[in-house]
């Protein structure tokens, strides 16, 4: 069963969240999951570009803008 907005906000049906956190971290640290980052960098100078990366729906991981 799919809990609804109005159960999800009285906890209820939230149980097994500890446990999903608790294999999602092995999970990590034993190297089997993690992000998926665009391997170009941007940076704040062409932040905008980043953006409309973003925007257009195109980009399927996560794009980084480097501020030093």
């Amino acid at each position: 069963m799919v809990p609804s907005t109005a159960q999800s906000l009285t906890g209820q049906y939230r149980a097994h969240h500890g446990e999903m956190m608790r294999a999602a971290t092995r999970l990590v640290e034993s190297g089997k999951l993690g992000p998926v980052v665009d391997p170009g960098r941007f940076d704040l100078h062409a932040a905008e570009q980043a953006y409309e990366i973003v925007a257009s729906g195109t980009a399927r991981v996560k794009v980084v803008v480097e501020v030093e």
